[in-house]
């Protein structure tokens, strides 16, 4: 297992990510699509794009990608994913705060911006609420054994699954989701590698309850060669 720390861009780090495991190409999907802002790197690049075809899902397609590619409509909490096809690697970027969607971004001029008006690739906080939160942290958990569950469904065995989370707080309390990703997902893939990333934007350097705020972890399984279904599941 190796460590790593990064300072990109999120988009960024994913591109880094998938060259350096699968540098000749490889199949993606993303289980959490959201608006596709961890894609513009790989989409705007003329040599990436054509290495890491993606499919992607989204339990809560976003209204503001209508029309743009096929976005399949998918929970994980229910759904199957077999239909979809086996691929190199599967990519999860959960909602991870509990109670509210995104942390709110301060803005010098306007206050503080709510979430649905931060941006074209950010989340709208109506209709989507349900898929883009947690109300409790017994409902994160749910998502990632669901995913547990799912995605060897469209994961190639051997095949990689890269998860972006960060720790919060909870009424005072820190809630160590990345422990559970890996608690969770371990039950069915190898845990491999760890990196963290510091936090891009105006709160990076803010931290209002506590030094969690300034960082996230990507981290990497990979799904085990035999069936994670035969005992556990």
């Amino acid at each position: 297992m190796t460590f790593s720390v990064f300072l990109q861009p999120q988009a960024e780090i994913l591109a880094d990510l998938l060259q350096a495991y699968y540098p000749k190409g490889a199949k993606v999907i993303d289980f959490t699509y959201g608006t596709g802002g961890l894609w513009w790197k790989v989409k705007e690049s003329p040599l990436l794009a054509p290495l890491y075809p993606i499919t992607a899902c989204d339990a809560a397609p976003n209204k503001k990608l209508a029309g743009v590619g096929n976005i399949h409509k998918k929970d994980l909490l229910r759904d199957d994913y077999s239909d979809l096809g086996l691929h190199d690697v599967g990519v999860f970027d959960p909602p991870y705060l509990i109670g509210r969607g995104s942390f709110d971004v301060p803005n010098a001029k306007k206050g503080v911006v709510p979430t649905a008006l931060q941006g074209p690739r950010s989340w709208s906080q109506d209709e989507l609420g349900k898929y883009t939160t947690n109300r409790t942290v017994t409902d994160f958990n749910q998502r990632v054994e669901g995913l547990r569950q799912r995605a060897p469904q469209a994961i190639k065995r051997g095949g990689l699954l890269l998860v972006k989370v960060m720790d919060v707080r909870n009424n005072g309390s820190l809630v160590p989701h990345h422990v559970s990703c890996i608690n969770i997902l371990s039950k069915s893939f190898d845990y491999i590698d760890t990196g963290i990333y510091i936090r891009q934007g105006a709160t990076t350097w803010k931290p209002k309850e506590g030094l969690q705020g300034l960082h996230g972890y990507w981290l990497v399984f990979r799904l085990r060669k035999e069936d994670p279904f035969q005992e556990g599941a």
